[in-house]
């Protein structure tokens, strides 16, 4: 992780992922570099939390500088409120805007078809198949889980990664992000790109 240094690329990208009390992030360096990583908790109410959830993001895009800031538009793995989401939506736009950063907002759907036309039809292939991607995150791999057992804490910076894997994936560097994938699974074990 890097944890002074401002970085400013054309190819920087900020991924987030909202849960009910935190928020975990991706950076990326183009799609095969992960520059840092990590989770931040928002454990406030819902009338302080568009400030709390502001000041977050407002940190990592000034240390980053990225191009754009992309997350799920509708998070059905979150018990988080309607209102808390929309709240930080809100926040985290307005972040943007002020650092004349780009906004997106990727369907749960369209990253999900993603990885499952490429073999990966569960989370936890998903966070695998990122943590091959990306060494520096194996040791946080989530376990496989029963359908009653609590989410791991870390899987939140696992569904930021996929989110900017995805958006790489539907935007100019879809051979790129086609390339590591194929790369790394030459390399290991898991299921196959069709």
């Amino acid at each position: 992780m890097i944890q002074d240094a401002m970085i400013n690329t054309v190819e920087t990208l900020l991924a987030l992922e909202i849960r009910s009390q935190r928020i975990g992030f991706a950076v990326f360096d183009g799609p095969t570099r992960l520059l840092d990583w990590g989770i931040g908790t928002c454990l406030h109410p819902t009338c302080g939390l568009h400030d709390v959830v502001a000041k977050r993001v407002r940190r990592l895009l000034f240390r980053y500088r990225p191009f754009a800031v992309v997350m799920r538009r509708d998070n059905h793995y979150s018990s988080q409120t309607t209102a808390r989401l929309l709240i930080s939506v809100g926040a985290i736009r307005r972040e943007a805007r002020r650092c004349g950063v780009k906004f997106r907002l990727l369907r749960t759907k369209a990253r999900k078809r993603f990885f499952v036309r490429l073999g990966y039809n569960t989370k936890h292939q998903v966070a695998q198949l990122i943590a091959n991607l990306f060494e520096e995150l194996s040791w946080t791999v989530p376990p496989k889980r029963k359908p009653w057992n609590s989410e791991s804490y870390h899987t939140v910076i696992f569904d930021a990664a996929a989110t900017g894997l995805a958006a790489f994936a539907e935007g100019a560097n879809r051979e790129a992000v086609r390339e590591l994938i194929t790369t790394t699974e030459a390399l290991s074990p898991g299921p196959k790109m069709t």
